[in-house]
């Protein structure tokens, strides 16, 4: 098997994988719940001096820092479906992160900063002197939105938004395309290095070739998967309208939910992953083998 990725095995690997892994990631989701909220708490306290201070690039470098730490973590969710790839999980695999904690943190920080400059690129490609100006209504809403100021300047930095976004429509679309594509391509390093046996260099060498070869399905992929996501959540908006008013009843259909967006993105993915990282496929076996066989 080469390292092509195929359209129809995205979905039919994926969808095997899925069945074996939305349960146990509905259970690491009470898991990843807890971390977000002590990280919430922190994020509170830190923000609400910061910026009361007028210190906004501290608020966004305590929290850049607060992701990395937690990011083995967040990993979680790939080795629960690597392992259900391989036929058999235990909550124990979710933590498998924390064994490779400083690269998969490393790797994080240098695709975090890559993303950001592919970003400022295409925006200046794309945008011009736009991209300044958009930037700073977004820091002026979040640095409202944080310290809970004015709310007629919230207003208006909505409105002023609004009508950027509407002037230059065209120009935004094709930025958020360019990003979009660039991400499919920048997804797989970090993949190569937490879920393969691959060095850090090998993991961005590796990654980044596979993910450009595979970009157009990979792409497709992402457009159809996020088609199926609107759906999902249409029809699982319309079953909680008929428990809106039972607090309990809808935040279970809420957590279910999430969970199951969360469990089929990163079973989709990993489907990906091992086709283009066939190393230890030869030790996978059943169903999720002969999907890739017939391949």
């Amino acid at each position: 098997m080469n390292n092509k990725v195929s359209f129809g095995t995205n979905f039919s690997l994926g969808f095997k994988i899925f069945g074996k892994s939305i349960g146990w990631h509905l259970l690491f989701s009470l898991v990843v719940f807890a971390a977000f909220f002590v990280v919430a708490m922190i994020a509170g306290a830190v923000g609400s001096s910061s910026l009361q201070a007028g210190q906004f690039g501290i608020f966004i470098s305590v929290m850049t820092l607060l992701f990395l730490l937690i990011s083995p973590l967040l990993y979680g969710y790939g080795y629960i479906a690597d392992s259900a790839y391989f036929g058999k999980v235990s909550f124990s695999d979710a933590f498998k992160g924390f064994k490779k904690a400083v690269p998969i943190i490393g790797i994080s920080l240098v695709l975090t900063v890559i993303n950001f400059l592919v970003m400022i690129l295409f925006g200046y490609l794309t945008l011009g002197d736009l991209a300044g100006q958009i930037f700073q209504v977004y820091m002026d809403m979040m640095s409202q939105g944080m310290s809970m100021s004015d709310p007629y300047a919230q207003s208006e930095s909505q409105m002023a938004l609004i009508e950027i976004m509407q002037t230059a429509a065209g120009r935004i679309f094709l930025f958020y395309l360019l990003v979009y594509l660039a991400q499919t391509i920048t997804i797989f390093p970090a993949y190569y290095l937490a879920y393969g046996n691959h060095s850090f260099g090998d993991a961005l060498q590796h990654g980044f070739t596979s993910g450009f070869k595979n970009v157009l399905v990979n792409f497709g992929t992402f457009f159809v998967l996020g088609i199926m996501l609107v759906v999902i959540v249409m029809i699982f908006g319309l079953i909680s309208l008929a428990f809106a008013n039972i607090e309990v009843v809808y935040a279970i259909l809420m957590f279910l939910l999430y969970g199951a967006i969360i469990s089929l993105v990163f079973s989709i993915i990993q489907a990906m992953y091992r086709q283009m990282d066939p190393q230890e496929v030869s030790a996978g076996g059943d169903d999720l083998q002969d999907i890739l066989d017939v391949e």
